[in-house]
């Protein structure tokens, strides 16, 4: 049996986080090996992922993939970087005659009608990362100084809800 393709792919933007949840496995950890690396993808290595991307779609004949942009927390990329990244990844995947399904997953404390108006341009659905009520998130999902993060994620549910509903992929 022929190994099936990929399909889905997780494009990790940007290597830092403004949380510091103590369930995370890379900033809370011992390993602090991170500190040294590059604190976003770089444009080149972007175009090259969306690149190669394209080939493995183009050679295995499929007709949509799905990226997920992660992190660390992806909209530390801010706008400019953002909408750089994904006219990247949609014109390149695109032309090779192959749909893109974007995606970006987020801790939501970043997220306002800005972003959400250029995740509409490219047509990104975006998901939440919450822990549950306010006690459950506070329990592990926190700013460095201890601080609670639920507000602001909850506004960023509410903002998708509410006001962008066709972005809206949930929560996580």
């Amino acid at each position: 049996m022929p190994p099936a393709p990929f399909r889905q792919f997780v494009l990790k933007v940007a290597s830092r986080c403004d949380l510091a949840c103590d369930h995370c496995y890379v900033y809370e950890s011992a390993d602090t090996s991170w500190r040294r690396r590059p604190r976003f993808a770089e444009a080149g290595v972007v175009r090259r992922t969306a690149e190669r991307i394209a080939e493995h779609a183009a050679v295995h004949r499929i007709p949509a993939v799905a990226v997920v942009l992660h992190g660390g927390e992806p909209l530390l990329l801010g706008q400019d970087r953002m909408r750089g990244v994904l006219a990247v990844l949609r014109d390149t995947v695109e032309a090779a005659g192959c749909a893109l399904d974007l995606r970006v997953h987020t801790n939501g404390i970043r997220l306002d009608a800005a972003f959400c108006d250029l995740f509409r341009e490219y047509g990104v659905r975006v998901g939440v990362s919450l822990d549950g009520d306010r006690a459950a998130n506070d329990l592990h999902r926190r700013f460095a100084n201890g601080a609670s993060s639920y507000d602001q994620a909850q506004q960023a549910v509410i903002l998708l809800r509410d006001q962008y509903p066709d972005l809206f992929a949930g929560v996580l």
